[in-house]
């Protein structure tokens, strides 16, 4: 357990503020020039309980937010199917709510990210320059 306000330091780091905003969020009236706070925050990052704690706490949000791939899959299945639609919809009372129509750019988007979820998007060209 951390110290309350490296726990608000680490806290904040694992929501993905700079290490310089997440040291202002920790002493948030310091009056320090910015070339303390970056050189404070960076000294207060690189300790191991604060890495840990970090670490800890995304892990903690990425299993709160986890999304099976399968229920992505669906989802964008269901985007495909939907959009390549032109028919009426109906609410569950059965009254006409509108009509789907074919949107082309919406089953290019959800297919692009099927083949990245499957490995089948082409990898970014890199160039590499070698000196002589």
């Amino acid at each position: 357990m951390l110290e309350p306000r490296l726990e608000i330091f680490a806290q904040a780091l694992a929501f993905g503020k700079s290490q310089s905003d997440a040291y202002r969020e920790m002493i948030p009236k310091s009056k320090a020039k910015d070339a303390t706070i970056w050189d404070s925050a960076s000294k207060l990052a690189a300790k191991p309980e604060v890495i840990q704690r970090v670490k800890e706490l995304q892990q903690e949000s990425k299993e709160r937010f986890l999304i099976s791939v399968g229920q992505k899959r669906m989802w964008l299945n269901q985007v495909i199917s939907r959009s390549l639609q032109a028919e009426e919809v109906f609410d569950n009372n059965g009254e006409s709510i509108g009509q789907f129509k074919f949107q082309g750019g919406d089953v290019i988007r959800a297919i692009n990210e099927l083949n990245k979820m499957d490995g089948d998007h082409a990898p970014a060209k890199q160039e590499y320059k070698l000196s002589s």
